[in-house]
């Protein structure tokens, strides 16, 4: 084989070995977002609940009674920020 054959197939094999590096960064890179925007999901809807039941805490202490609080709202379940289905919430 000559030289400029043996440079030509070491100029393809970086390049290969390149763009699979790119793919597979991309490929990760992909997973790591949706494995985040899936937690953010499943995580998100109960810090709403953990912040009302604080704030309502907070008032019955600064009242010194017993607070009864009926909440009544739709609820949007999105699969990566598009809505899927919706539902009432008490």
């Amino acid at each position: 084989m000559s030289p400029a054959a043996e440079a030509s197939d070491a100029d393809a094999e970086y390049h290969r070995s390149w763009t699979n590096k790119v793919a597979r960064t991309f490929r990760t890179l992909v997973w790591v977002v949706l494995a985040i925007v899936v937690l953010q999901a499943l995580f998100g809807s109960g810090q709403v609940s953990g912040q009302r039941a604080a704030l309502l805490d907070q008032f019955q202490q600064q009242r010194n009674s017993r607070v009864i609080a009926m909440i009544h709202r739709e609820e949007t379940v999105s699969l990566l920020g598009v809505p899927v289905s919706k539902f009432i919430d008490i």
